[in-house]
């Protein structure tokens, strides 16, 4: 029987309890969560916009909903907000709340005058040996090779390639870089990650962020943050090995709710 996926418990629909964590920050009068690694534009000290930004409300019954704030006591700080998914907003009622929570190493990013930061200056890439660009086209053609990446900046460079056939990859790579690339069985083909892409490039308002990563154990794997993770999608995914999916999300279920 096939475990579940690692995911399977971050599924959040319409009207379930959730949680999210950031910092509560106020944008005229609308209320929102920055989470951590959050971009917060100001303007003359106020707050234009944020990005990721998680938008929460009261949600108390009758006259008492329009006296009502209970975020006002916490802007500014990192807290933990509970209450209810509905219409893309978490909403907190009688049986959510707001609490402070410690502060993390990660944190957002306040940017004064609506200005972005310039931009961060990448390493200039180093030329490869010759004929290296056409062999790997050829291999990535015929779906043998998944990747190849230049390992740190040492000089003579070294490289590591994922494949589906190690062997036949070495062989090729071997006369171009020679004895500097060591190469690893992929655990999944190229095509499974464009797939995994395809389906989470569907449901693009739930997107945060999308990529992919080079992990520690050496295999690729496409990244991911969500605003939640709805059923429909959690069961789309479901066919994709679930180890080539690293997924985070900013709203979470609540599992305390009502306890």
């Amino acid at each position: 029987m096939t475990s579940p996926a690692p995911w399977s418990a971050l599924v959040v629909d319409e009207g379930d309890p959730a949680r999210a964590c950031g910092v509560l920050l106020r944008i005229g009068g609308e209320v929102g969560i920055a989470p951590d690694g959050a971009r917060v534009l100001t303007d003359s000290g106020r707050i234009t916009s944020m990005s990721p930004r998680i938008d929460v409300r009261a949600a108390l019954p009758g006259p008492s909903a329009r006296r009502a704030d209970p975020f006002g006591r916490y802007e500014g700080c990192r807290v933990e907000v509970r209450g209810v998914w509905q219409d893309d907003v978490l909403a907190v009622g009688r049986s959510g709340g707001v609490r402070m929570v410690p502060a993390r190493a990660v944190t957002v990013d306040v940017f004064e005058n609506s200005r972005f930061p310039p931009p961060v200056r990448r390493p200039v890439p180093q030329p490869e040996p010759p004929g290296a660009a056409e062999v790997k086209r050829e291999l990535r053609r015929a779906g043998l090779l998944i990747g190849l990446w230049r390992r740190g900046v040492g000089d003579p460079p070294r490289y590591l390639a994922l494949a589906t056939d190690p062997a036949a990859v070495a062989d090729r790579l071997a006369r171009v870089y020679g004895d500097a690339v060591l190469v690893v069985r992929g655990r999944w083909t190229r095509q499974t990650l464009d797939q995994i892409q395809t389906t989470l490039l569907a449901d693009r308002r739930l997107l945060r962020s999308i990529g992919r990563q080079l992990g520690a154990d050496g295999q690729l794997r496409e990244t991911v943050t969500l605003t939640h993770l709805p059923a429909r999608l959690a069961d789309r995914l479901h066919r994709f090995p679930a180890d080539a999916i690293d997924l985070r999300v900013l709203v979470e279920p609540d599992a305390g709710a009502g306890s």
